[in-house]
């Protein structure tokens, strides 16, 4: 299971951490919180790739880089 953080999300899309956040605590963005699992993250939200992908309708992380463009 690959763990993001919400920081490698908002690159990945190029939007801002504070953007990817905002869905989280909204609950729109499927999240939880972890202290323990050694990603270096000012925010303790955590996203399974496989919800990332379900939410931006990508089937794969491929696609899913490709956002943005």
């Amino acid at each position: 299971m690959k763990v993001w953080t919400l920081e490698q999300i908002a690159r990945s899309l190029g939007c801002s951490v504070q953007q990817i956040h905002r869905l989280c605590v909204l609950d729109k963005l499927p999240s939880y919180k972890e202290s323990n699992d050694r990603l270096r993250s000012i925010y303790s939200y955590r996203v399974k790739e496989a919800d990332l992908l379900k939410f931006f309708n990508c089937d794969t992380v491929e696609q899913f880089k490709r956002l943005n463009r």
